[in-house]
């Protein structure tokens, strides 16, 4: 789909060792937001983007394309 956000949350996630949950308590959201997000049914504000990036130790633009 032209335009989609596509997101590389779910391996770099694995790759970490970090759950769904561990995630969502290092960038303060709920675990269903950041299932969301993950799933890419929610695109996340700039400021939760920021925050997921920090936690997975890259940017928001290596963790968000379109």
């Amino acid at each position: 789909m032209k335009g989609a956000i596509t997101n590389s949350l779910c391996s770099l996630r694995k790759k970490h060792g970090f759950t769904q949950k561990d995630i969502a308590e290092i960038a303060s959201i709920t675990s269903n937001y950041y299932q969301m997000i993950e799933y890419g049914k929610k695109a996340p504000t700039v400021y939760i983007a920021l925050r997921l990036a920090k936690a997975l130790g890259t940017t928001v633009e290596e963790l968000f394309t379109e």
